[in-house]
């Protein structure tokens, strides 16, 4: 068999890589930062608004205007709610801390 039709024969057994799914929120480049991202970013990952602060998978507003995501967590026989402030945040910034 010659190098070329053993290159060939090898090349067809090599797997092709697979295309890139698309990612979620496609239109929108992840330093973008715009009203109303974090809002409907949080929403379409089951958190709600709500005006009493701390209450697990809700997000209020501060005095400054900055959003505030209350979300639940266990380690070990520990359990409560942990906050994270987002000031605009850019859509790279709330997939980071959703951990994607």
């Amino acid at each position: 068999m010659s190098v070329i039709k053993l290159l060939k024969t090898l090349a067809k057994r090599i797997p092709k890589p697979k295309k890139r799914q698309t990612r979620d929120w496609a239109d929108v480049r992840l330093n973008e930062r715009r009203e109303g991202l974090a809002e409907e970013f949080l929403e379409q990952h089951g958190y709600s608004h709500s005006d009493i602060a701390g209450q697990p998978n809700t997000y209020t507003y501060d005095l400054d205007g900055k959003i505030k995501a209350f979300s639940e967590y266990a380690k070990g026989h520990k359990s409560g709610t942990s906050v994270k402030t987002f000031n605009n945040p850019t859509l790279k910034s709330l997939r980071d801390w959703m951990g994607y």
